[in-house]
């Protein structure tokens, strides 16, 4: 199969390399050149001008005698503060070059029996290290007895056998740093260079040229020759979509990455070329391609390290998500009639490819920081999220949402006119395996396998009550637990599974502990898991205070559970009170325990409810979403340059507020 090698011109580039006079004992030097779209990026994330953030090259080293797993625990990392005006303006080789920000730095001699390697990043106001780009591992030439070649192929190889700390962009990936193993060996570098007083390297011709072959030869930047599209764009009616996600099967953490999946599979069914660039996660491929039109590109995504929290690591991701998609389109390997981008944690490499390749931008509001946070944005977190939502809604030509609620919910939160809204929910017929994606069947062993305040064991007899879901404070998963205590004074074998993860794992697990063998904490499961649970309950709860859609509903629906759910947002708009299940008020768990016990108490209305309600699920049809969508892809492409997106996309200052709140 032919393959196209991207090339690097007034891209993110940084390598290690030999310095002048050879031999072990020679000085080593590290140097970067950082595009105009990360620098513009990075403005974005953290507020102010490029030459006013601090800079940081951080140096990886890792024994070269170790295994992966060894390498791993035993990766070592020295920090190199930079001046926060550039070192120096080199000569340059072409006007790519010029655009883009350039220095050196020289580390000294490099002990032979390390691997290396070298991060670009900055540095938050809160301390964290957010790395921007990577280069791959270099060996000293004592190491092997010739310094590294600088070819594709040695580049791979590299990569190939150092897969500790190295991502799928071909460099150094951070998420080792969040280790107490790796907090604790950077102590062993008392003893090192300190390269904070290294000497800078002040010319070009000073430094050989392999480095940037080195870095430019990504071994899983190629796509296949054939994989841009052979649509012929709006006008032929098959486009070619890049559709920016943070998570896409194997990786699941919610509702959105299953979303993506049905919508990215049928669009290409449908004829159009789809090219997903999202998240990497364990064992994923970097590059798949599923059938003839659907190819899923994923990058690394190291993870904050010591005080980064959550806005440092999507600053980070987004990098890498322009980075790649710049490089495919830069190479006419794709194209893009629409960029797409699903929610917030994407938004800032959305908007740049938007703007630097001409393609109008689609964004899909799958929920709101106000709406999951009822309105009150009481950390500087919530307020830069729901900043960044606005920034998204601004630039976005065609607004997507998955319900009525939602629509007006993005109209009054974020001043989007009804006009430049599309609602389209979500699908669920036709959902795509996630076995074609990588995907197995098995949970994440976030569980405990076994019952809360009690021994693993058999099932208990009784009616089987079921939570699938996140375990957030927005899905109402501790209203299910205070109302099943009314629900047991009546059914006292009736017992409870919550099958999920998340951040409200501990707590719920304390509320449970006095119902002992009467909750199951099943942790997060697999597609057959799943489906297993809810053929075999006898109520599915979607105890929800917030849902923009309600998936789990529709899931529920679509396998013959009998519903109860709250009558809040697009869950109001799904389930039919008496007709396709029983709905109760957001919060109300005396109330959602009448609904439940009413289910449980009569189970052939309740199954007939059930029935109904998958009769009511041909109007949830994936093929028929992508349909709707690649007509909102169509309009928008249509229009005029700029129509309808605010031509301002730099976010809210931080501490600013959302104009509306939900009440």
């Amino acid at each position: 199969m032919s393959r196209v090698r991207l090339p690097g011109a007034a891209d993110d580039r940084i390598g290690i390399e030999a310095g002048l006079g050879g031999g072990a004992a020679a000085a080593a030097i590290v140097r970067w050149a950082i595009s105009p779209r990360t620098r513009r990026m990075a403005e974005l994330y953290y507020g102010g001008p490029w030459a006013s953030l601090p800079k940081r090259v951080r140096v990886l080293r890792a024994p070269l005698a170790a295994g992966a797993s060894e390498a791993w625990r035993r990766t070592e990392y020295r920090d190199c503060p930079l001046p926060v005006v550039p070192p120096f303006r080199p000569d340059v080789r072409t006007a790519a070059d010029a655009e883009a920000d350039e220095g050196a730095l020289r580390l000294g001699a490099l002990p032979a029996e390390f691997r290396y390697a070298a991060v670009f990043g900055i540095v938050s106001a809160e301390g964290a290290f957010v790395p921007l780009t990577e280069s791959v591992p270099f060996e000293p030439p004592g190491a092997t007895g010739t310094a590294r070649s600088g070819s594709a192929a040695a580049a791979a190889e590299a990569v190939a056998g150092w897969t500790a700390i190295c991502g799928a962009d071909g460099g150094a990936d951070d998420a080792y740093c969040a280790s107490g193993a790796a907090e604790g060996a950077a102590g062993a570098f008392s003893a090192y260079t300190d390269y904070a007083d290294a000497p800078l390297v002040h010319a070009r011709h000073d430094l050989a040229l392999n480095v940037w072959e080195a870095v430019d030869g990504e071994a899983d930047g190629v796509v296949p020759a054939d994989g841009g599209g052979s649509g012929k764009g709006p006008a032929g009616g098959a486009m070619s979509v890049v559709m920016l996600a943070s998570e896409f099967p194997p990786l699941v953490v919610g509702g959105l990455s299953r979303a993506v999946c049905g919508l990215a599979f049928h669009l290409a069914a449908a004829g159009h070329t789809v090219h997903v660039v999202t998240r990497r996660s364990d064992g994923a491929a970097a590059y798949a391609r599923i059938g003839d039109r659907l190819h899923v590109h994923r990058v690394a995504a190291p993870s904050p390290v010591r005080s980064g929290g959550l806005w440092d690591e999507v600053a980070s991701l987004n990098v890498r998500l322009a980075r790649r998609a710049s490089r495919l389109l830069d190479a006419g390997a794709i194209r893009a009639d629409v960029v797409h981008a699903h929610d917030w944690l994407v938004a800032g490499a959305a908007i740049e490819l938007s703007r630097r390749h001409g393609a109008p931008l689609a964004a899909t509001i799958h929920a709101t920081e106000p709406g999951r946070r009822f309105g009150r944005l009481t950390a500087e977190l919530h307020r830069r999220i729901a900043a960044e939502e606005r920034r998204l809604c601004g630039a976005a030509g065609r607004v997507i949402v998955c319900s009525g609620a939602m629509r007006d919910e993005v109209a009054a939160l974020y001043g989007v006119p009804f006009g430049r809204i599309a609602t389209i929910p979500n699908g669920v017929l036709g959902q795509p395996p996630n076995r074609l994606f990588g995907g197995g069947g098995a949970g994440d062993g976030d569980g405990d396998g076994g019952v809360a305040g009690g021994e693993a064991g058999g099932e208990a007899e009784g009616p089987h009550v079921v939570y699938v879901g996140r375990l957030v404070y927005e899905k109402g998963v501790h209203v299910l637990l205070d109302a099943m205590r009314h629900v047991w004074r009546e059914f006292p074998a009736a017992r409870l599974t919550i099958a999920g993860a998340g951040p409200l794992l501990g707590e719920l697990r304390d509320r449970a502990a006095p119902f002992g063998a009467k909750v199951r904490f099943a942790g997060f499961v697999g597609e057959r898991e799943r489906v297993a649970l809810l053929k075999r309950a006898a109520v599915c709860a979607v105890p929800s205070l917030y849902e923009p859609f309600g998936l789990a509903a529709l899931e529920a629906m679509r396998h013959g559970a009998p519903l109860v759910a709250s009558g809040c947002g697009g869950l109001a708009e799904l389930v039919r009170d008496g007709v396709t299940g029983r709905t109760a008020p957001p919060g109300d768990a005396a109330a959602l325990a009448v609904a439940i016990a009413r289910q449980l108490r009569e189970p052939d209305a309740a199954e007939r409810m059930a029935r109904r309600a998958r009769l009511a699920l041909r109007g949830y049809r994936w093929r028929d979403v992508a349909e709707r969508t690649a007509q909102a892809y169509r309009a928008l492409a249509a229009a005029p340059a700029g129509a309808g997106a605010e031509a301002e996309s730099r976010p809210e200052p931080p501490g600013a507020r959302p104009r509306a709140n939900l009440h």
